[in-house]
């Protein structure tokens, strides 16, 4: 199983993130490995159907039996911000194009993270924090997010979605691509090929080969749109 592993994520650290992470990349289809010094969290993850092995992330060689010079990206989820450092300085040493997401307990665990090799940081307890004082001050702003995320038992989601050379979508207005009406994607923003934000694209916006639509949908939207997109 884990020589078949192409393209895929290293889960590093099977607590109460790392199963999140776990959970949210089989809704997305994604292939992955939990890696986990943990062997009773490990057995847990064999239970729930997932390829896991018993490791210490921070280990060349366990890194390199997850397959990480095929990886698509890391998710650095221990409970320790050191472990956290140390996973993310072997794993850039082995793959310099890894994409390296990490979870950091503390704020000032993220530059630290960051001149590690790590791509992107985030902190639970800061989001947390921010959730529950936006349903103090502004529980309307969190009941539309909660509506939003699952609108008529639908859960819809964001999603980035790449523009091919040789799509259909190419080189339309967004009117001309008619998303809205005929998928049921709503087009929230676009970012053209020279980096510019479009936060506001109207009827008139053009979508450029390889430009980026940021959309919301469902999921089955969302997977037509990118079939679409690639010129499938």
């Amino acid at each position: 199983m884990l020589s078949d592993l192409n393209d895929h994520v290293i889960v590093c650290g099977f607590g109460r993130v790392g199963r999140r992470v776990s959970n949210e990349l089989t809704q997305e289809d994604v292939p992955f490995i939990v890696v986990d010094t943990d062997a009773e969290r490990i057995e847990h993850a064999w239970e729930l159907g997932y390829v896991a092995v018993v490791g210490n992330a921070a280990d060349e060689q366990m890194l390199k039996e997850a397959g990480i010079e095929k990886a698509r990206a890391l998710m650095a989820a221990v409970s320790s911000d050191a472990e956290n450092v140390f996973i993310i300085l072997t794993a850039r040493g082995l793959n310099a194009d890894l994409q390296i997401i990490a979870r950091a307990n503390y704020e000032d665990s993220e530059p630290k993270m960051i001149r590690a090799g790590a791509d992107r940081t985030i902190v639970p307890y800061t989001i947390s924090g921010k959730r529950m004082v936006t349903m103090l001050m502004r529980p309307g702003v969190a009941d539309f997010l909660d509506e939003v995320a699952h609108v008529g038992g639908m859960e819809l989601l964001l999603e980035q979605i790449h523009v091919m050379p040789n799509s259909l979508l190419a080189n339309k207005t967004i009117a001309e691509m008619s998303v809205r009406s005929s998928m049921g994607i709503t087009i929230l923003a676009c970012r053209h090929t020279d980096g510019r934000f479009e936060n506001h694209p109207g009827p008139e916006t053009l979508i450029e080969p390889d430009g980026i639509l940021l959309v919301l949908g469902t999921r089955d939207q969302l997977h037509d749109m990118k079939k679409f997109a690639r010129g499938i």
